[in-house]
């Protein structure tokens, strides 16, 4: 009885990647990729060596890459061209698991922020973990956006001050206002602060 012929791999030619991605929203792939990274279109072009005018023409499907393009910013994205090939740019939800929410620190405010909403296209809402150490206030002067908040005190207290009215909040409760009025808040409790909080639009998309 002879040996089971082992299943080999279909090789696929560069003009039938060429002829996928025609048909893809490849540029609306790529966009979501780098805003997960958190990402400029400048920051992408430098690491993929490509220029930034190209990635905005790309993003905004102005423009087909080539393949040679689209594995540069593959390597640049950590990713696999088969990973950028195979995300579905119409796809109705994405799963976040515990393990894999991004995590990063601001710069410009004084908090850890652990996202928590997916990176669906066309998304008008953005959803986060917001961690603040004893005594930090989210900023020095009052935030003005358009949309709407929504925060859940998960751990600690907060002071919200908005629209010059102040109010204190503790775990379980929450706080819904419009952004278009002048907000701060600040951990007033013993220990860290944690904060669900609901925004919208995404200041991501």
């Amino acid at each position: 009885m002879g040996k089971p012929k082992k299943a080999t791999k279909k090789k696929v030619s560069v003009k039938e990647v060429e002829a996928i991605v025609s048909e893809l929203r490849i540029g609306e792939v790529i966009k979501r990729l780098r805003r997960a990274n958190r990402w400029s279109r400048r920051e992408l072009a430098r690491a993929a060596g490509i220029s930034p005018a190209a990635v905005y023409k790309i993003e905004n499907d102005q423009m087909v890459p080539t393949v040679a393009t689209i594995v540069k910013i593959a390597r640049a994205l950590r990713k696999n061209i088969q990973d950028i090939l195979s995300i579905d740019a119409h796809e109705e939800f994405t799963v976040v698991k515990s393990g894999e929410r991004l995590r990063f620190n601001t710069p410009e405010f004084p908090m850890t922020v652990e996202r928590i909403s997916g990176e669906l296209a066309g998304r008008r809402l953005e959803a986060g973990i917001i961690v603040l150490k004893k005594g930090s206030p989210v900023a020095k002067k009052p935030m003005i956006h358009e949309g709407e908040e929504i925060h859940f005190i998960l751990k600690g207290k907060v002071s919200y001050t908005i629209g010059g009215q102040t109010v204190e909040l503790s775990r379980g409760d929450s706080i819904h206002f419009f952004a278009r009025n002048p907000h701060t808040w600040k951990n007033v409790g013993e220990g860290e602060a944690e904060v669900l909080v609901v925004i919208t639009p995404s200041p991501f998309v």
